[in-house]
């Protein structure tokens, strides 16, 4: 029946010794699997029992494999680990699989060996913080590796290979009076009153999901608030015998009393959210690398039910949890906040529920399983495909012309070390700043600039730093503005403003602005007319416009259209453009040429980007510094024809073209 079988096989591995997040997501993404499009398989080991039964019912075919040690160290792990792949390609060629999906840190191992044997498609979907070095290391080899969250994105290196996908937590749907009618049940099965304040849980017994901080803040809010209860739900886990004791013993020097309802592990847990009036979830940090919370089921769970949530502010619930709007965040490990914030927040019922109404609808919006099935769907579409499958396939570029980045400006929020790449840009921004500012000595009083295409925004905010006026930095994209908005001074607050709109209908009014600037946005266009058009609009009579694209006659062009060719070029496609070309461009719009001018040298990208990795910063600062000062000596003209960028800064006349239109019509 496979043979005959033309949809997509998906192998699906867990090495999950207990029921946890990481199996109830897994279970939800085969449950909602376009069956007319996927076929799905679940690798799990023999000893799996309780795993195995979890998914009987799900129209997924089950194939266990005979490796005892998948999910603990082994003294023989390397033919542990082979013998568990030729397990699996075994299944691989039994169900005919082409995608290969795991959450199991050996599946950083065990997909490339799978896929030089079969050929499947690796996709790793990662959901550990907190994890030594090799691991991170490994996140390299999967054709894909999907990133439960940006924040484990950031530790794994926001790789090329990397997507944020934040998980989808299955819930019920319940409309306000269903979640009543359930709590009203609930509090009489548990023999709470219908007007007690009810604190709730959910977390297996591990140090790092916070349990004992849940308690401590928990007994303090008791002291304010005598009649409130805690409800928490889950179970002990294997390796953490320990911690369940001190659990225990916590709860008995507390002297909690009746006051908290311990309901052990329970597979319907989600039943429970509607008996709570406020969800608790802090997770702390431990161990060596900081392991802790990389999502955060319950969290998401709990918004989806209209519950305020207080949780930590690190890792995956960080992302799910907007600060003060659907829930409260406190720092890891404070038990005097967490109890202050209970209280805080028990004690006003309006705010609870303008919270929960929040939180429905961020869990709706960003959330849901359907969404999170909806891009596994995608992605393994992708790998699949002919096009996709191949690197070097080239990629199309969008009717409208722009280049989509939004995964790149992604990736960038996701890198940790981004800040401190960033102090090297803008040292090579700092030339072409200069010029800037430059263009705005003759302009009276406070000058107004707008950088259009913003990105990172590195040259508006030095040149908002040397400048008396006020710096606009604009870009289509949320997701660059957000990285912009993290490298951000404080001290450029009322000098420098953020804007994520579109230029083509940007908020200002029209020749409003003495400088308008872009850098390497107008390449992007096949017909760059319009979006040069946008930019002159926004320019005052007697004002700057200066653009910053790629030159024509440089090594680097010619390495570009190479990659092109090949289709690995980041933004897809892009041209470049001559000093007479970019003057024609400008010009014909009533625009004045005044100067042209060059920025960067092949050679200085060359050296700098070559040694990034073998010099300390401060020697790739000089070395920036001592390349950027020999374009120096080769003068303006000769810079335009010969660096990596031609800049073009032209002058608007005393009456726009749109105005000069308007006088000759009514004439």
């Amino acid at each position: 029946m496979v043979a005959d079988d033309r949809r997509i096989g998906v192998l699906y591995l867990t090495s999950a010794p207990f029921l946890g997040g990481a199996v109830y997501g897994l279970r939800s993404i085969v449950r909602r699997l376009d069956r007319t499009r996927f076929r799905p398989v679940l690798a799990l080991p023999e000893e799996a029992r309780e795993v195995a039964e979890f998914f009987r019912d799900e129209d997924i075919a089950l194939a266990p494999i005979r490796s005892p040690r998948l999910a603990r160290g082994s003294p023989a792990a390397l033919a542990d680990l082979l013998r568990t792949a030729g397990e699996l390609a075994r299944v691989c060629r039994a169900h005919r699989i082409r995608i290969f999906h795991s959450t199991s840190p050996r599946a950083a191992v065990l997909g490339p060996l799978l896929r030089a044997r079969t050929g499947v498609k690796f996709v790793w979907q990662i959901a550990m913080l907190g994890q030594p070095w090799w691991s991170h290391y490994l996140a390299c080899f999967p054709d894909r590796a999907a990133c439960v969250s940006r924040a484990v994105c950031r530790e794994y290196g926001a790789r090329a290979n990397m997507r944020v996908i934040h998980n989808g937590p299955w819930t019920e749907g319940l409309t306000e009076a269903q979640c009543a009618e359930r709590r009203q049940a609930l509090r009489a099965e548990l023999g709470i009153a219908e007007d007690a304040l009810v604190v709730g849980g959910m977390a297996n017994l591990q140090y790092w999901k916070g349990l004992h901080v849940l308690l401590d803040g928990f007994a303090r809010a008791v002291r304010a608030m005598p009649d409130i209860v805690l409800v928490h739900l889950g179970g002990a886990v294997p390796g953490y015998e320990s911690y369940a004791r001190e659990i225990d013993s916590q709860i008995a020097a507390l002297d909690l009393g009746t006051r908290i309802r311990r309901l052990g592990f329970r597979a319907d847990g989600y039943r429970y959210f509607p008996l709570f009036d406020l969800f608790v979830h802090v997770p702390v940090t431990e161990g060596r690398h900081g392991c802790t919370e990389a999502f955060g089921h319950a969290v998401a769970e709990a918004m989806s039910y209209r519950l305020p949530v207080i949780s930590s502010r690190l890792g995956g619930p960080a992302e799910i949890v907007e600060d003060g709007v659907t829930g409260e965040l406190i720092e890891p490990g404070n038990a005097r906040e967490l109890g202050e914030k209970i209280i805080k927040l028990l004690r006003d019922p309006a705010r609870r529920r303008c919270m929960g109404a929040a939180g429905s609808a961020r869990y709706q919006k960003h959330f849901t399983i359907e969404r999170e099935v909806r891009e596994y769907e995608q992605l393994y579409l992708e790998l699949v495909s002919a096009g996709a499958a191949q690197v070097a396939a080239p990629q199309k570029q969008p009717a409208s012309g722009r280049g989509d980045f939004r995964a790149h400006w992604e990736r960038l929020d996701a890198d940790a070390r981004f800040p401190e790449k960033m102090r090297l840009a803008e040292v090579e921004q700092r030339p072409f700043v200069a010029l800037l500012e430059k263009m705005l000595t003759e302009s009276p009083g406070m000058p107004r600039v707008l950088e259009v295409g913003a990105g990172s925004a590195a040259a508006s905010r030095l040149l908002a730093q040397r400048i008396a006026g006020n710096v606009v930095a604009l870009d289509l994209l949320p997701q660059a503005m957000r990285v912009a908005r993290r490298l951000l001074p404080r001290n450029l607050n009322g000098k420098l403003t953020l804007v994520a709109a579109d230029v083509f209908h940007a908020p200002f009014a029209g020749e409003s602005f003495d400088l308008v600037f872009s850098q390497g946005l107008i390449e992007h266009f096949p017909n760059p007319r319009p979006i040069v058009e946008a930019h002159a609009r926004l320019v005052k009579p007697g004002g700057w416009l200066v653009i910053n694209v790629p030159q024509t006659l440089n090594p680097y062009t010619l390495y570009k259209h190479w990659l092109m060719r090949r289709g690995t070029w980041p933004p897809g496609w892009e041209t470049e453009y001559s000093p007479q070309a970019l003057v024609r461009e400008v010009t014909s719009l009533g625009f004045d040429a005044v100067a042209l001018d060059g920025h960067g040298s092949f050679l200085r990208m060359v050296a700098s980007r070559g040694l990034r990795a073998l010099l300390p910063h401060s020697a790739q600062v000089m070395l920036i510094r001592l390349a950027d000062g020999a374009d120096r000596l080769l003068g303006s003209r000769l810079r335009a024809w010969s660096c990596l960028n031609v800049i073009g800064c032209f002058r608007k006349g005393p009456m726009s073209p749109g105005a000069a239109r308007n006088q000759e019509s009514s004439t």
